[in-house]
Protein backbone atom coordinates (compact mmCIF):
# COMPACT_ATOMS: atom_id res chain seq x y z
CA UNK A 1 0.00 0.00 0.00
CA UNK A 2 1.44 3.38 -1.01
CA UNK A 3 2.30 5.80 1.75
CA UNK A 4 0.25 8.97 2.10
CA UNK A 5 1.84 11.81 0.14
CA UNK A 6 1.54 15.18 1.86
CA UNK A 7 2.64 18.65 0.80
CA UNK A 8 4.06 21.10 3.30
CA UNK A 9 1.18 22.72 5.22
CA UNK A 10 -0.20 25.81 3.50
CA UNK A 11 1.31 25.02 0.09
CA UNK A 12 -0.50 26.61 -2.87
CA UNK A 13 -1.18 24.67 -6.07
CA UNK A 14 -1.41 27.04 -9.05
CA UNK A 15 -2.77 26.07 -12.48
CA UNK A 16 -0.45 27.86 -14.93
CA UNK A 17 -2.19 26.55 -18.05
CA UNK A 18 -4.15 23.52 -19.19
CA UNK A 19 -1.17 21.17 -18.81
CA UNK A 20 1.13 22.65 -16.16
CA UNK A 21 0.90 23.22 -12.42
CA UNK A 22 3.10 25.22 -10.05
CA UNK A 23 3.36 23.78 -6.56
CA UNK A 24 4.35 26.43 -4.02
CA UNK A 25 4.30 30.21 -4.38
CA UNK A 26 7.55 31.20 -2.65
CA UNK A 27 10.03 32.62 -5.14
CA UNK A 28 12.83 30.56 -3.62
CA UNK A 29 10.86 27.32 -3.19
CA UNK A 30 8.43 26.04 -5.77
CA UNK A 31 8.33 23.59 -8.66
CA UNK A 32 6.56 23.70 -12.04
CA UNK A 33 5.30 20.38 -13.41
CA UNK A 34 4.46 20.27 -17.11
CA UNK A 35 2.86 17.93 -19.65
CA UNK A 36 0.35 16.71 -17.09
CA UNK A 37 -2.84 14.79 -17.72
CA UNK A 38 -6.19 15.91 -16.32
CA UNK A 39 -5.96 13.19 -13.67
CA UNK A 40 -2.47 14.30 -12.63
CA UNK A 41 -3.58 17.92 -12.32
CA UNK A 42 -6.55 16.83 -10.21
CA UNK A 43 -4.19 14.72 -8.10
CA UNK A 44 -1.95 17.74 -7.41
CA UNK A 45 -4.96 19.92 -6.63
CA UNK A 46 -6.17 17.34 -4.10
CA UNK A 47 -2.70 17.35 -2.50
CA UNK A 48 -2.94 21.11 -2.15
CA UNK A 49 -6.40 20.97 -0.60
CA UNK A 50 -5.26 18.31 1.86
CA UNK A 51 -2.38 20.60 2.90
CA UNK A 52 -4.64 23.54 3.71
CA UNK A 53 -4.59 24.43 7.42
CA UNK A 54 -7.80 23.93 9.33
CA UNK A 55 -9.62 27.12 10.25
CA UNK A 56 -9.78 25.88 13.83
CA UNK A 57 -6.48 24.06 14.43
CA UNK A 58 -4.16 25.80 11.98
CA UNK A 59 -2.79 22.44 10.84
CA UNK A 60 -3.86 20.07 8.05
CA UNK A 61 -5.51 16.76 8.83
CA UNK A 62 -2.82 14.07 8.91
CA UNK A 63 -5.37 11.59 7.61
CA UNK A 64 -6.07 13.57 4.43
CA UNK A 65 -5.59 11.35 1.40
CA UNK A 66 -5.82 12.37 -2.28
CA UNK A 67 -9.04 11.08 -3.85
CA UNK A 68 -7.48 10.73 -7.31
CA UNK A 69 -5.34 7.66 -7.94
CA UNK A 70 -2.52 7.57 -10.49
CA UNK A 71 -0.47 4.79 -12.06
CA UNK A 72 2.37 4.03 -9.69
CA UNK A 73 5.13 5.13 -12.09
CA UNK A 74 3.51 8.56 -12.58
CA UNK A 75 2.87 8.97 -8.88
CA UNK A 76 6.53 8.13 -8.20
CA UNK A 77 7.70 10.65 -10.80
CA UNK A 78 5.56 13.42 -9.31
CA UNK A 79 6.67 12.56 -5.78
CA UNK A 80 10.33 12.67 -6.85
CA UNK A 81 9.89 16.11 -8.42
CA UNK A 82 8.12 17.43 -5.32
CA UNK A 83 10.67 15.93 -2.97
CA UNK A 84 13.59 17.34 -4.96
CA UNK A 85 12.00 20.77 -4.63
CA UNK A 86 11.57 20.28 -0.86
CA UNK A 87 7.79 20.51 -1.11
CA UNK A 88 6.98 17.27 0.73
CA UNK A 89 5.91 17.46 4.37
CA UNK A 90 8.23 15.42 6.53
CA UNK A 91 7.11 14.20 9.93
CA UNK A 92 7.75 16.90 12.45
CA UNK A 93 9.10 16.61 15.99
CA UNK A 94 11.05 13.44 15.29
CA UNK A 95 13.94 14.58 17.47
CA UNK A 96 13.65 14.23 21.23
CA UNK A 97 15.47 16.28 23.84
CA UNK A 98 15.33 16.04 27.62
CA UNK A 99 15.99 19.27 29.50
CA UNK A 100 16.16 20.36 33.10
CA UNK A 101 15.17 23.96 33.76
CA UNK A 102 17.10 25.30 36.77
CA UNK A 103 15.46 28.66 37.27
CA UNK A 104 13.78 30.75 34.60
CA UNK A 105 13.86 34.09 32.83
CA UNK A 106 11.53 35.42 30.15
CA UNK A 107 13.92 34.12 27.50
CA UNK A 108 13.82 30.65 29.07
CA UNK A 109 10.07 30.51 28.46
CA UNK A 110 10.55 31.72 24.90
CA UNK A 111 13.28 29.18 24.19
CA UNK A 112 11.13 26.24 25.32
CA UNK A 113 8.31 27.34 23.02
CA UNK A 114 10.61 27.81 20.02
CA UNK A 115 12.37 24.51 20.59
CA UNK A 116 9.05 22.70 21.03
CA UNK A 117 8.26 23.52 17.39
CA UNK A 118 11.07 21.30 16.11
CA UNK A 119 11.61 18.67 18.80
CA UNK A 120 9.62 16.77 21.38
CA UNK A 121 10.75 17.88 24.82
CA UNK A 122 10.77 16.25 28.21
CA UNK A 123 11.23 19.03 30.75
CA UNK A 124 12.28 18.57 34.36
CA UNK A 125 11.35 21.83 36.11
CA UNK A 126 13.54 22.86 39.04
CA UNK A 127 12.30 26.42 39.48
CA UNK A 128 11.53 28.20 42.71
CA UNK A 129 9.76 31.48 43.31
CA UNK A 130 6.92 33.21 41.52
CA UNK A 131 6.54 34.98 38.19
CA UNK A 132 7.74 38.57 38.49
CA UNK A 133 6.88 41.55 36.24
CA UNK A 134 10.00 40.98 34.11
CA UNK A 135 8.67 37.55 33.10
CA UNK A 136 4.92 38.30 33.05
CA UNK A 137 5.50 41.19 30.65
CA UNK A 138 6.75 38.57 28.19
CA UNK A 139 4.41 35.62 28.83
CA UNK A 140 1.27 37.50 29.90
CA UNK A 141 0.00 39.39 32.93
CA UNK A 142 -2.29 36.55 33.96
CA UNK A 143 0.79 34.60 35.09
CA UNK A 144 2.00 37.33 37.45
CA UNK A 145 2.41 35.92 40.95
CA UNK A 146 1.97 32.27 39.93
CA UNK A 147 4.71 29.83 40.79
CA UNK A 148 7.30 29.71 38.02
CA UNK A 149 6.91 25.93 37.73
CA UNK A 150 3.13 26.11 37.26
CA UNK A 151 3.41 29.03 34.84
CA UNK A 152 5.99 27.18 32.75
CA UNK A 153 3.77 24.12 32.40
CA UNK A 154 0.75 26.22 31.52
CA UNK A 155 2.51 28.58 29.11
CA UNK A 156 4.36 25.88 27.17
CA UNK A 157 1.10 23.93 26.87
CA UNK A 158 -0.91 27.00 25.80
CA UNK A 159 1.43 27.88 22.92
CA UNK A 160 1.24 24.34 21.57
CA UNK A 161 4.86 23.30 22.08
CA UNK A 162 5.49 19.55 21.98
CA UNK A 163 6.50 18.91 25.59
CA UNK A 164 5.87 16.69 28.59
CA UNK A 165 6.91 17.41 32.15
CA UNK A 166 8.52 14.85 34.43
CA UNK A 167 11.68 14.35 36.50
CA UNK A 168 14.75 13.44 34.42
CA UNK A 169 17.72 12.11 36.45
CA UNK A 170 20.26 12.64 33.65
CA UNK A 171 18.88 15.07 31.03
CA UNK A 172 20.57 15.82 27.74
CA UNK A 173 21.11 19.38 28.94
CA UNK A 174 20.48 21.54 31.98
CA UNK A 175 19.46 25.14 31.28
CA UNK A 176 20.54 27.27 34.23
CA UNK A 177 18.70 30.60 34.30
CA UNK A 178 19.48 33.21 36.91
CA UNK A 179 19.09 36.86 37.83
CA UNK A 180 22.39 38.74 37.48
CA UNK A 181 24.66 35.77 38.33
CA UNK A 182 24.20 32.00 38.69
CA UNK A 183 24.57 30.16 41.98
CA UNK A 184 28.13 28.73 42.06
CA UNK A 185 26.82 25.78 44.09
CA UNK A 186 24.45 24.78 41.28
CA UNK A 187 27.25 24.97 38.72
CA UNK A 188 29.61 23.01 40.97
CA UNK A 189 27.01 20.27 41.34
CA UNK A 190 26.57 20.05 37.58
CA UNK A 191 30.33 19.92 37.08
CA UNK A 192 30.79 17.12 39.62
CA UNK A 193 27.98 15.16 37.95
CA UNK A 194 29.62 15.76 34.54
CA UNK A 195 26.28 17.13 33.39
CA UNK A 196 26.24 19.24 30.20
CA UNK A 197 24.64 22.62 30.81
CA UNK A 198 24.22 26.15 29.54
CA UNK A 199 23.90 29.32 31.62
CA UNK A 200 21.59 32.24 30.87
CA UNK A 201 21.60 35.25 33.18
CA UNK A 202 19.34 38.30 33.12
CA UNK A 203 21.43 41.41 33.59
CA UNK A 204 20.30 44.94 34.32
CA UNK A 205 20.49 45.83 30.63
CA UNK A 206 19.75 42.51 28.93
CA UNK A 207 21.15 38.98 28.97
CA UNK A 208 24.41 37.07 29.14
CA UNK A 209 24.62 33.56 27.71
CA UNK A 210 27.32 30.91 27.97
CA UNK A 211 28.21 28.29 25.37
CA UNK A 212 27.18 24.68 25.94
CA UNK A 213 29.41 23.57 28.82
CA UNK A 214 30.56 19.94 28.98
CA UNK A 215 32.50 19.48 32.23
CA UNK A 216 36.08 18.39 31.61
CA UNK A 217 35.71 18.84 27.86
CA UNK A 218 34.97 22.56 27.39
CA UNK A 219 35.85 25.64 29.48
CA UNK A 220 33.43 26.18 32.34
CA UNK A 221 31.27 29.23 32.98
CA UNK A 222 33.80 30.81 35.33
CA UNK A 223 36.66 30.58 32.83
CA UNK A 224 35.20 33.68 31.18
CA UNK A 225 35.24 35.59 34.48
CA UNK A 226 38.62 34.77 36.00
CA UNK A 227 40.31 37.72 34.25
CA UNK A 228 37.69 39.95 35.91
CA UNK A 229 38.21 38.20 39.25
CA UNK A 230 41.94 38.89 39.05
CA UNK A 231 41.27 42.58 38.48
CA UNK A 232 38.64 42.76 41.22
CA UNK A 233 38.92 39.98 43.85
CA UNK A 234 35.67 41.20 45.46
CA UNK A 235 33.65 40.91 42.25
CA UNK A 236 31.84 37.70 43.16
CA UNK A 237 30.81 39.03 46.57
CA UNK A 238 29.55 42.22 44.95
CA UNK A 239 27.51 40.20 42.45
CA UNK A 240 25.78 38.37 45.29
CA UNK A 241 25.01 41.68 46.96
CA UNK A 242 23.49 42.92 43.71
CA UNK A 243 21.27 39.82 43.47
CA UNK A 244 19.14 41.18 46.33
CA UNK A 245 17.90 43.93 44.02
CA UNK A 246 15.02 43.15 41.68
CA UNK A 247 15.46 43.52 37.95
CA UNK A 248 13.09 45.64 35.87
CA UNK A 249 11.48 44.42 32.64
CA UNK A 250 13.44 45.06 29.47
CA UNK A 251 12.17 45.54 25.89
CA UNK A 252 10.44 42.40 24.71
CA UNK A 253 12.49 42.33 21.53
CA UNK A 254 15.56 41.59 23.70
CA UNK A 255 13.71 38.74 25.43
CA UNK A 256 12.76 37.35 22.02
CA UNK A 257 16.27 37.66 20.63
CA UNK A 258 17.78 36.01 23.71
CA UNK A 259 15.22 33.19 23.40
CA UNK A 260 16.19 32.67 19.75
CA UNK A 261 19.92 32.56 20.51
CA UNK A 262 19.34 30.24 23.46
CA UNK A 263 17.21 27.93 21.31
CA UNK A 264 19.95 27.89 18.69
CA UNK A 265 22.50 26.75 21.25
CA UNK A 266 20.26 24.19 22.90
CA UNK A 267 19.34 22.81 19.47
CA UNK A 268 23.02 22.11 18.82
CA UNK A 269 22.76 19.28 21.36
CA UNK A 270 20.63 17.19 19.00
CA UNK A 271 21.02 18.87 15.62
CA UNK A 272 24.77 19.32 15.55
CA UNK A 273 26.58 22.62 15.76
CA UNK A 274 26.68 23.19 12.01
CA UNK A 275 22.93 22.74 11.63
CA UNK A 276 22.15 24.88 14.66
CA UNK A 277 24.37 27.67 13.35
CA UNK A 278 22.29 27.64 10.18
CA UNK A 279 19.22 28.54 12.26
CA UNK A 280 20.75 31.97 12.79
CA UNK A 281 23.63 32.33 10.32
CA UNK A 282 24.29 35.96 11.21
CA UNK A 283 24.37 35.29 14.94
CA UNK A 284 27.41 34.94 17.19
CA UNK A 285 29.56 31.83 17.25
CA UNK A 286 28.14 29.04 19.40
CA UNK A 287 31.37 28.83 21.43
CA UNK A 288 31.27 32.48 22.57
CA UNK A 289 29.84 34.08 25.67
CA UNK A 290 27.18 36.44 24.33
CA UNK A 291 25.99 39.64 26.00
CA UNK A 292 22.77 41.30 24.77
CA UNK A 293 21.87 44.82 25.83
CA UNK A 294 18.58 46.69 25.78
CA UNK A 295 20.05 48.93 23.08
CA UNK A 296 20.25 45.92 20.79
CA UNK A 297 24.03 45.57 21.07
CA UNK A 298 25.47 42.06 20.81
CA UNK A 299 28.91 41.48 22.33
CA UNK A 300 30.65 38.15 21.76
CA UNK A 301 33.61 36.97 23.80
CA UNK A 302 35.57 33.83 22.98
CA UNK A 303 36.04 31.54 25.99
CA UNK A 304 39.26 29.64 26.62
CA UNK A 305 40.52 27.52 29.48
CA UNK A 306 41.73 29.73 32.34
CA UNK A 307 44.76 28.46 34.29
CA UNK A 308 43.35 29.78 37.58
CA UNK A 309 40.04 27.96 37.23
CA UNK A 310 40.99 24.33 37.80
CA UNK A 311 38.02 22.98 35.85
CA UNK A 312 40.23 21.24 33.29
CA UNK A 313 40.86 17.70 34.45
Amino acid sequence: MASVLRLRPGTAVIFRDSRSVQVGSDLNRHVVLTDLTDNEMSFLESLGRAAQPSEFTGTPSRSSRPGVQLPQHRRDAIETALRNANMIAEDQCTAHLSLRAEGATAATFGMLCLLGDSATLTIDIRCRGSVDPAISRFIGQRYLGQSVAAAMRSYVHDVGASATFSPVPAPDLVVVSAQRFPDPGVLAGLASAEQPHIVLTRTESGYMMSPIIIPGVTPCFFCAFHPCFRQDPQLLRHMFQASRWRLAPIPRRIDHYAALLLMQRVASVYKGEECAQALSPDGPELSDVVTLTDAGTVISQAVTWDPDCGCRM
